[in-house]
This record gives structure tokens, sequence and C-alpha cells, in this order.
């Protein structure tokens, strides 16, 4: 795989050869359960995701009706938010839209469990509607940052700041990645650990994981940033950062 900022056509990519063997051009490459692509767009990577949350939304359709709330979060993390998460640091750096795409699959299913009849209904008036072109028919409002809530899940952007924060703790308050420490460093002032980000000319490096995680870290909180925090107290005051987050943004909608 040759990777590139654009993609390149066929005909332009050199032959390599080793040993006298010509090494086969692949454009799609698995590596530790991650879909790597010439451009790392990660487009294809996401694409696996979604066809893997939408069969176990599909399959928690069918038995939404059989269980209860506390059975039908245990399936939701271990068959949905098990792929969402899974390298989510590495290609959580694609657009807002596909993003979107992954929230509305983990929102139809809490609208589906909690307001079935809605859903249903809705799902058959939409069918009408479309057939018969009604261009002013509207969907009816549930709150799903509350079910979110009731069921303790991040939505998928908060849990793509989360990932991104992690690796920022971990990287400047362990040694656990010293290949990637040396790239995470403090400024001048002690008291607000704001780190430096590194100067760059493209587009390209600000989706790298080093550098989303090193601006989310800079929005973080005070509290959290404070020296020799243990990984399980981080966690609990990221999680209330980004709850509260959640509010403010709820609130000022």
């Amino acid at each position: 795989m040759i990777i590139s900022k654009a993609a390149m056509p066929l005909e332009n990519l050199p032959q390599l050869k080793c040993r006298g063997e010509v090494i086969e051009y692949v454009s799609e490459f698995k590596y530790l359960g991650i879909l790597f692509d010439p451009t790392l767009t990660f487009n294809r990577h996401f694409d696996y995701v979604c066809r893997k949350v939408s069969s176990a939304v599909g399959c928690l359709m069918l038995l939404k009706r059989f269980i209860n709330l506390r059975v039908f979060k245990c399936l939701v993390n271990s068959f949905i938010i098990s792929h969402i998460d899974y390298g989510l640091t590495v290609w959580g750096s694609v657009s807002a839209s596909h993003v979107k795409i992954l929230q509305s699959k983990i929102n139809n299913i809490l609208g589906a469990f909690f307001y079935p009849q809605l859903i249903n209904k809705y799902q058959r008036l939409s069918k009408i509607a479309h057939k018969c072109e009604n261009e002013y028919y509207r969907s009816f409002h549930i709150n799903y940052l509350e079910l979110h809530e009731t069921c303790n899940l991040l939505t998928v952007q908060e849990r793509i700041q989360y990932f991104y924060l992690i690796l920022a703790f971990k990287s400047t308050q362990t040694n656990s990645i010293p290949e990637v420490k040396e790239h995470f460093k403090f400024g001048q002032s002690s008291r607000n650990r704001i780190l430096i980000l590194p100067s760059h000319k493209t587009k390209f490096y600000e989706k790298s994981p080093i550098y989303m995680s090193m601006t989310t870290w800079n929005t973080l909180c005070s509290e959290a940033k404070e020296a020799g925090l243990s990984l399980s107290k981080f966690t609990r005051i990221i999680n209330q950062w980004l709850i509260s987050n959640r509010l403010e943004e709820f609130v000022s909608t």
C-alpha cells in the first residue's frame, strides 16, 4: 500500500519487488482490526463499523420487547458501543457527517426501546408520507440526550473526545506510550498545563490522533489537568466534564 494525501491512479503506481518477486499492491489492509486505506481517511473502516452497528441494531429491534432496561444496556454496550470504541482514537477523525450517521443508529435503537409505540407509528406515517411525496411531514421530537443519560451512555462525539483525552493523559502522566510521550510538551505555565501544539503545514496533520488529543486536552477543565491524578479519577472527572458540556449545549439550543 502506498499512502498519500490524494488517491493515486493505478497506472502511476511504481512496481515494487523483493528478491525478484513483485509485491502485490492493495488498496485496503486490516491491521489489528483497523482497516487502513491509501489516504488514511478511514472511510472504509467507518463503513465496516456501520455494517456491524446496523446488524446489531437490527437484532436488538427484534429483542427489545422481551428484555428489561438492565439487559438492554448490557446488550447495547456489548454489541454496539464496543464496535464504535475499538480503535476510535485512530479513526475518530472522520467527518462530522459520518459521526452523525453512527449517532442516528444509536438514537434509533434507544427511541425504539423507550418509545416503541411512537417509533412504530412514526415509521408507518413516514412510509405513507414518502409514498405520497408529502414534503411537509415532520417527525416527532424525542430528547435522545435524556435517553443517553438513562442508559449511562456518551454520544459518539463525546466518546471520541473521551478517548483522545485518555491518550493525552497516558502520554503526559504516565510512560505507558514512550513513542508518543515525547510529542506532548507543556507550556511554561505550570498552572494551566496547556500542551504546546507542534508546528505543521497541512490540514492532514490536524486529523492525527496526537494533534486531536492535544487540542482536546487544552479545552479540558483545570481540575482534570492536575498532576498526580490516577486514571480512574481522571476518567470520572472527564465524564462529568463531558456531560456538563452536553447539558450546557442543550440549554443554549
